[in-house]
């Protein structure tokens, strides 16, 4: 009952947390980091240090979140290995939050963005300057404009994110996977790592508004499962999609009170406040 009295006060917190997000993309994209080009030439570096800056300002955005009592995700409690080699990182999709988690806890990691959002006047031009990729509309045009973007970008030691249902997940299941992020991974020679991401209780779903604040505070979870290798052709990248989601499947069914597999199988990224 004391949360439901409090929940002007979440909404609030929360929309501020928003607020801070697209202002602050709308600074770095239009003010920081066209400042920085005019003296860091080198395309490369630039890309880094706007990457960074993202990083920096997800895991600020996601803190405020916390702090608000909204979603238990704290990326300080996990740790993902650096100078680990490209990957092609597939997840589920249940939240609106789940590529900010993940590029908050993933170093030099490009992602495939939605072409309303890449294109878009407030965060269009911040990623474009780190390297993300445009998903375009889905033509075969665009498909292969993006496999050939993520390739160089695997190439040049950066991973790929994609989520391969392409759009949130449906509350408690996932769509069927695109086969793309599995081509990638078959043309580059990169392996698939899938990363299971559950909300519970859900919010910030497809059919949710931002500000329908859960009576309990949502507990945000990222695990890392075992990766797979792809090899080339069609229908290599279809058995991967099929593989990948029941694997994921399967562990989404087991329940956050699963007991976990051993370390050699599965690392998992728990999000938790000490």
């Amino acid at each position: 009952m004391r949360r439901l009295f409090r929940t002007p006060c979440y909404v609030l917190l929360a929309g501020s947390a928003f607020a801070y997000f697209w202002a602050g993309a709308a600074l770095m994209s239009w003010v920081r980091l066209p400042l920085r080009s005019l003296w860091l030439r080198d395309d490369r570096r630039l890309r880094d240090e706007a990457q960074r800056g993202i990083q920096r300002a997800f895991r600020r955005f996601l803190h405020l979140i916390r702090v608000a009592g909204f979603i238990d995700v704290d990326p300080r409690r996990h740790v993902v290995p650096t100078g680990r080699a490209p990957e092609v990182l597939v997840a589920n999709h249940p939240t609106l939050i789940d590529a900010v988690a993940l590029l908050a806890t993933h170093d030099k990691t490009c992602c495939v963005v939605k072409g309303s959002i890449f294109n878009g006047l407030l965060a269009g031009r911040l990623l474009r300057y780190a390297g993300h990729i445009d998903g375009g509309t889905g033509d075969t045009e665009s498909v292969r404009r993006l496999l050939e973007l993520g390739v160089d970008r695997l190439r040049e030691g950066y991973s790929v994110l994609i989520f391969p249902e392409g759009t949130r997940s449906p509350a408690g299941a996932m769509h069927a996977f695109r086969r793309g992020a599995f081509e990638l991974a078959a043309r580059s020679g990169a392996s698939v790592q899938p990363v299971l991401i559950r909300c519970e209780p859900p919010t910030l779903t497809r059919d949710m508004k931002w500000y329908r604040v859960p009576r309990v505070f949502a507990r945000y979870r990222l695990e890392r499962l075992s990766p797979v290798g792809v090899d080339r052709g069609r229908a290599c990248a279809r058995q991967a999609a099929s593989t990948v989601r029941a694997a994921l499947m399967a562990k989404l069914a087991e329940g956050p009170g699963s007991r976990q597999q051993p370390e050699a199988q599965t690392e998992t990224l728990a999000m938790e406040i000490a």
